[in-house]
C-alpha cells in the first residue's frame, strides 16, 4: 500500500506518538525511534549506501558532489552537519540524539549509557583476540577484568601512538577492532604491564627481557639496565 508524502508523515508521527517503531508501527522503540529489527535494516542499508558512494568519490551524506580531498563528505555537507552540532551544542542538546544532555557532557544520559556499553564490548573482544581474562606473564595468575590491559608485546606503545595518532586508552581497543587484532600485542595485568615498561622486565621471570628473550649481558651492568632508557631495579628499603 502507497501513501502520500503528507500521509507518511501522519503515519509517522502517529506511531512515534504512540511510542511505536516510525518505520513499521508493530513493536515499541528501542532506539530513538525504531524498533531493534528496523534498526538493524537502516543501519545495515545505509553502511552499504556509504561503501558505494564513497567507492566511487562522491559525498557519503548526499551522494551527489564529489567529496572532500580527504574527506568523506562534501564541503556543502561538512558545513551543513558543523552547523547542526553547533545548533546543539548552543541549545544544550545532545550530539546524538538531541535530547537535552547531562551535566557536563556533550551527550544525554541514554547516549552515554550505550557509549559505555559499545566501549565495554569492544574492550572485551580485544582481550578474548588475545587470549582472554588472564595475564600472559608466565608468573603471574591475574584474571580480574578490571586489572588486565592491552600490552604490546615489543615495547613500541609510544611509537605506535605517534604512528596512528589516537590509539591511547579506549582509541587502542577500537584500532586493534579495526585491524582485525593484529599481532604483536597481549594482554597483561596492570603490575606486569607497569614493570615491563619501567624497568625492562616483570619481577614474576626477571630473567627475561621485554620481549621475552633472555636478557643479554649487553643490556645489564651490575645488575642495572644499560643504556637504554629503562629505569634500575629499586633497592627495597629496609
Amino acid at each position: 500500500m502507497s501513501y502520500s508524502s503528507e500521509e507518511s508523515k501522519a503515519r509517522r508521527e502517529g506511531f512515534i506518538a504512540a511510542g511505536l517503531c516510525a518505520r513499521c508501527g508493530q513493536k515499541p522503540a528501542t532506539h530513538k525511534l525504531e524498533c531493534e529489527d528496523c534498526h538493524a535494516k537502516h543501519l545495515n542499508l545505509e553502511r552499504v549506501r556509504r561503501e558505494k558512494r564513497k567507492q566511487v568519490g562522491l559525498c557519503v551524506k548526499c551522494g551527489r558532489s564529489n567529496a572532500a580531498t580527504g574527506k568523506a563528505m562534501c564541503e556543502a555537507c561538512r558545513k551543513k552537519v558543523k552547523d547542526a552540532l553547533q545548533r546543539r551544542r548552543d541549545g544544550g542538546k545532545c550530539l546524538k540524539c538531541n535530547r537535552f544532555v547531562e551535566p557536563g557532557s556533550v551527550h544525554c544520559k541514554t547516549c552515554l549509557a550505550n557509549q559505555r556499553k559499545y566501549s565495554a564490548a569492544v574492550r572485551h573482544a580485544a582481550i578474548m583476540a588475545y587470549g582472554g581474562y588472564r595475564c600472559a606473564c608466565p608468573g603471574c595468575t591475574e584474571t580480574t577484568p578490571e586489572f588486565l590491559h592491552i600490552d604490546h608485546t615489543n615495547n613500541d606503545g609510544a611509537a605506535h601512538r605517534r604512528e596512528t595518532k589516537g590509539t591511547r586508552g579506549l582509541g587502542l581497543y577500537f584500532w586493534l577492532k579495526k585491524n582485525n587484532y593484529p599481532s604483536g600485542f597481549q594482554v597483561l595485568c596492570a603490575n606486569c604491564n607497569h614493570a615491563k615498561a619501567i624497568y625492562g622486565y616483570c619481577p614474576h621471570c626477571p630473567d627475561r627481557e621485554v620481549n621475552n628473550a633472555p636478557v643479554s649481558r649487553s643490556r645489564t651492568h651490575n645488575g642495572h639496565a644499560a643504556s637504554t632508557g629503562i629505569r634500575p631495579k629499586p633497592t627495597p628499603v629496609s
